[in-house]
Formats: structure tokens, sequence, C-alpha cells
């Protein structure tokens, strides 16, 4: 579930980028995502094994690092070392600290996953969506996901994320996500790292 977050908090960035029309534009969205850095926050709903109606997230990316939260779930990567955390009622129980190899870095990093958009064809329905659909319907790109479908709000700014996953049966809802806020800078280098004394309880397992 940790990683299906973050591929559509990816979507909203790369629709964000080709909303503005223009590889230009997207080098240029990289960039800052590369210096300056985002934070976006939504709400999901319709996601799978999840009993909250409503669940909220939280990404932050700069560069090649990145982190994001869930109720569920936690996780911190400062470019070497990846803090993922368990959450159980708001609390932090457990941390699984590794050195992921490259592979599996570019397979669940957003911004690579950004600066390749592999696997999606993209269309423009109609002049306020975007939708995203998997070249490979059997297999999914970036993970399974084999639609998405973004609608902007009046400003450009996208403002609700509809998701299929090849995970989801054909009754299942689409997975819904609406952005509610998204702003650029102010990101410093201790949002990457496992903050240890906000969450002294929790077991830190070393897998490294």
């Amino acid at each position: 579930m940790r990683r299906l977050a973050s591929t559509i908090i990816l979507s909203v960035l790369c629709s964000i980028s080709f909303a503005q029309n223009g590889s230009d534009r997207l080098d240029a969205f990289l960039k800052t995502v590369g210096k300056e850095g985002i934070r976006c926050e939504g709400t999901f709903s319709g996601f799978i094994g999840s009993d909250d109606p409503d669940m909220k997230i939280s990404v932050i990316m700069k560069g090649d690092r990145y982190y994001y939260s869930t109720p569920e779930s936690v996780c911190w990567y400062d470019g070497k070392t990846l803090w993922n955390g368990i959450a159980v009622d708001g609390e932090l129980v457990e941390v699984y600290l590794s050195n992921p190899s490259d592979e599996e870095i570019a397979a669940s990093n957003p911004f690579l996953m950004m600066s390749h958009h592999e696997g999606f064809g993209i269309s423009a329905p109609d002049s306020r969506t975007l939708l995203f659909t998997a070249e490979d319907q059997k297999e999914g790109a970036c993970g399974g996901i084999l639609k998405i479908s973004v609608t902007f709000d009046a400003e450009g700014h996208p403002s609700v994320i509809a998701l299929r996953s090849k995970l989801q049966k054909a009754s299942d809802p689409d997975i819904i996500l609406k952005v509610t806020a998204f702003r650029t800078g102010g990101i410093s280098d201790s949002d990457f790292t496992f903050p240890k004394s906000k969450w002294p309880k929790a077991e830190v397992i070393d897998l490294r």
C-alpha cells in the first residue's frame, strides 16, 4: 500500500507538468523538485484493505529523497537509508531500517519514476481532464496501475485523481485522491530522516 500511495502522488506531479504542455515545462518542474522540493497533502477513499473511508496522506520530495505518511505507515529516505514505519492508532510501533539497492530505489522512488514516466499513454478527454492509461493492461505500470484520471480545478491545479489497479476487482470502486494542499520549498534535511525523539517507544529493527 505504501508504494501505491506514493505512485498516486507521482501521478499528481506528472499531471501538473503535462497539463502545462511540453517537455520544457516538465524539465523545469523536475528541476524544482530537485532543487526546491515539494510538499503535497490529500485524502484517499476506496483503498483496498483500509477501514478508513477518508485516509490522509502527506508527501515530501527533494531530489532523490522522499517522505510520505498515512495513518498506517510512514517512510523516510535520505538518499542512502530507508526507514519504513508501521503505525497503530496513530502511534509508530515498528521501524524497519535498511539500505536499499539502486534497483529497489529506482522502482519505488517517486522522483525517479516521474523523471522517466514510462509505461503510460496520456490523453486529454477534455480541457480539465488528463487520462493516464497503462500500455500493458494486464500487468499495468508503476507497480500495477491500470488507469489514472486527473481532474483539474479552474486554476489548473489537480483536484481529484481517480485510479484503478490490477489488484482491484471489477466490482471495487476507484481509489480516489482529493488534493488539499501543494507547495514548493521550505524543506530541510531532517524531513527525510526518522525522528527517534518523536517516537521513543518505536522498536527500530535494523535490516542492514
